[in-house]
């Protein structure tokens, strides 16, 4: 071997040599940290003397305990609400600096929690890029056990001015053979700069009891002068707990459900308002509902489902200034973590701490933003909580109708057309439109939907809530916003859990690119939604919703005549056709149509494996056509031999599916002919279909027996509107 080549493979070796104690070093750094913390806990619990192995690990003082000692032994840590000085807080500033540079680096981070939990994030940065892997643990009987682990890129990354460590990304499902196309994400706001500890004291006393949550205290400004909007409801329920050490007796009624309002004495609620207000009887009783004749005040607590949301911002005090008067005024920044933002806005508080330990708010000043444009997100916060009450409410109502209906044995409730619309006659009776998805079934208290729709026309700002009846037992509300140049709407649905109590499933807020009120009564409009390259495949966003109601007349001759025929499967209501010219019809098509129309249920393959009797089809066919026997014979698919007609089952490879195959077909007119049949004017209404009540209109022909039976005499597509849909597809061909 010569000399070159012992050089290279002694190279090739000590390189070898090195990655792996340099691997080695990290698996055994890696295990070491958690053992490290895990002793730590379980220290920390025997200092404080815990007789329960599975006590939780919670206060201030214990969390703050395990950040230091672990930063005394070389790691980064801190607690997961920001209320303890980072330690080790140069790696992660180092780290940063790494990443702006686009240099290669490794960084171990832990998040202490208040509740026997612990996430560890591994921080890798390579190009600029930062991948995650978070690793979740909880403390349980003595051990530290990792239950999860989660790997994902940082889509968002910055280290803030204001000295926060600030990063979010999704990572996403795996199931067996599936991987969801949406995933959880998370948002991360770490503070890495230390805060003055009497910052922090302020903060836990006067700002952090109170918060941004169902309260407007520090979102307005006000003083002892002028209270402005504030809300002393609110500020009761908030103010209550802190004095009395329990929670508001709410006032329920036997069925635990809470009432609208109640009194509370004058006196009970004066002085807790008055604790923390240097406020007198008479401007309180201006800013609430007071009733003098027996001295109480009209208390409307929040609803009973309503929840605190955790994505809403949190104060941190940055500064304070003792005033010559005793008064305390505090700098505040208002950290939302969720939009991955560190100061979204700052305000002012003036506090006055008395002689006997208590205090009073003096006002509240917010500074930056100046306009309050920053204040969106408790907009759209309270328009959730006033959502989920509205839901709950409307559910209540109909309650009874839904545990005591058939939902059969599948596993998803599917509610019967007459349950539904008994429930949607139940939650009329809030006063709101109600709809529901059964088909020609008209909104109820229209009124106020149609007025709010002529004052949008008019360029006028409004606002009107619906409720939608689902087939699940849900309702779904939709609120919709005109601003006097755009409109918006603010969805949200909410269905029955497993207990039987109503719950938020879903909610959205979203603008409206286009929007119509017809002249028929259909309000029309389109959502925007994501394009391409956005997402990979093009989402509809049309809606159309009925306002006007339809007459009794029209309803039954459209359930009557053309709701079972409809425009999939057969092309009776697809096509020109007359007496004089029927050999485009698809009988075989439309056999299972008219077997459904005169028999009630669908027609069942089953007992013609073989195809359908010569006899059984042409009578059918015949009953509702004026044709012959033979005719049929020459137009439909038959077999001489074996004297059947072929029916296949409507499928992929014989009816490809079109919007124009999901519209409902619509009665809109009725004229009585001289010769005795009658002409029904039809829409094909489709939601896939933008600002146009009908995709086409189209007359059909029909004579009526006395007995009420009929036959379809011709049909005919008005205004050239046969060239706006797919060409139709045959079930079956010779």
């Amino acid at each position: 071997m010569s000399r070159k080549k012992e050089i290279c493979l002694c190279i090739i070796l000590l390189f070898v040599i090195f990655v792996i104690i340099n691997c080695s070093e990290k698996v055994d750094m890696e295990a070491d940290s958690v053992e490290d913390v895990q002793q730590l806990m379980q220290e920390q619990r025997d200092y404080e003397k815990s007789n329960d192995s599975n006590a939780v690990i919670d206060s201030l003082e214990t969390i703050k305990s395990i950040v230091n000692q672990l930063g005394e032994k070389g790691y980064v840590a801190i607690d997961s609400e920001n209320q303890v000085n980072m330690t080790e807080a140069e790696q992660v500033i180092r780290f940063c600096e790494q990443v702006d540079n686009q240099e290669e680096a490794e960084l171990s981070i832990w998040v202490i929690s208040y509740s026997n939990e612990l996430i560890k994030y591994d921080l890798k940065t390579e190009s600029g890029n930062v991948d995650i892997v978070r690793e979740y643990f909880q403390y349980n009987n003595g051990q530290l056990q990792s239950m999860n682990t989660e790997n994902y890129q940082a889509d968002f990354w910055q280290y803030t001015e204001e000295g926060y460590l600030i990063f979010s990304g999704s990572w996403y499902l795996e199931e067996q053979y599936v991987l969801s196309l949406s995933g959880e994400e998370e948002h991360v706001a770490l503070r890495v700069l230390p805060l003055d500890e009497k910052c922090r004291e302020l903060n836990r006393k006067y700002i952090r009891p109170v918060g941004y949550g169902k309260n407007n205290m520090f979102l307005s400004n006000w003083s002892e002068d002028d209270f402005g909007e504030l809300n002393f409801y609110d500020l009761y329920d908030i103010f209550y707990p802190m004095i009395k050490k329990q929670s508001v007796p709410y006032v329920a009624d036997e069925n635990l459900e809470v009432r609208a309002s109640y009194r509370i004495p004058k006196e009970e609620f004066e002085n807790i308002i008055m604790t923390y207000f240097k406020i007198d009887s008479e401007t309180l009783q201006s800013k609430a509902t007071y009733f003098s004749e027996d001295e109480t005040y009209e208390y409307k607590p929040r609803g009973f489902y309503e929840v605190e949301y955790p994505e809403i911002p949190y104060p941190e005090v940055i500064s304070y200034l003792e005033n010559s008067d005793g008064t305390i005024t505090l700098t505040v920044n208002a950290v939302y973590p969720n939009e991955n933002i560190s100061k979204l806005f700052v305000h002012e508080v003036v506090v006055r701490p008395m002689r006997d330990g208590n205090f009073q708010y003096v006002s509240n000043r917010v500074i930056v933003p100046a306009d309050n444009s920053q204040m969106w997100w408790h907009t759209n916060r309270l328009e959730m909580e006033e959502a989920e009450a509205d839901c709950a409410r409307a559910m209540e109502l109909f309650r009874g109708i839904y545990e005591s209906a058939d939902k059969g044995k599948a596993t998803n409730v599917v509610l019967s057309d007459e349950t539904v619309l008994a429930i949607q006659n139940e939650v009329k009776e809030n006063g709101s439109p109600v709809t529901t998805k059964v088909i020609y079934s008209n909104m109820e208290n229209y009124g106020s939907m149609e007025t709010f729709l002529k004052t949008c026309a008019a360029g006028k700002s409004g606002e009107v809530v619906t409720f939608e009846i689902r087939y699940d037992g849900g309702v779904r509300r939709k609120k919709y916003i005109f601003d006097g140049t755009d409109m918006y709407l603010f969805s949200t649905s909410a269905i029955w859990d497993e207990d039987n109590q109503p719950k938020i499933a879903d909610s959205s807020y979203t603008p409206i690119e286009e929007w119509e009120y017809t002249d028929k009564g259909w309000f029309c409009y389109e959502l925007r939604v994501p394009e391409p390259p956005e997402v990979t495949e093009i989402l509809d966003g049309s809606c159309i919703v009925r306002v006007k109601p339809m007459t009794e007349e029209r309803l039954e001759m459209s359930q009557k005549c053309v709701q079972t025929l409809g425009y999939q499967g057969n092309n009776l209501l697809y096509s020109n056709w007359d007496i004089n010219h029927m050999e485009e019809l698809d009988y075989n098509g439309i056999y299972e149509y008219f077997y459904q129309m005169k028999f009630g249920e669908r027609f069942n393959p089953e007992t013609c494996p073989n195809g359908v009797p010569k006899e059984e089809f042409e009578n059918l066919i015949m009953e509702y056509l004026p044709i012959t026997a033979e005719q049929i014979q020459e137009y439909a698919v038959f077999d001489e031999e074996t004297k059947t007609y072929v029916w296949k089952p409507l499928g992929c490879y014989n009816g490809t599916p079109t919007f124009f195959g999901t519209s409902i077909p619509e009665v809109t007119n009725i004229v009585q002919n001289e010769d005795g049949t009658t002409t029904l004017t039809v829409d094909a209404v489709c939601d896939m279909v933008i600002l146009d009540d009908a995709v086409i209109t189209h007359e059909l022909t029909v004579r009526f027996a006395e007995d009420g039976s009929f036959q379809y005499l011709g049909n005919k597509i008005l205004n050239d509107g046969v060239k706006e849909i797919p060409n139709y597809q045959y079930r079956c061909r010779n």
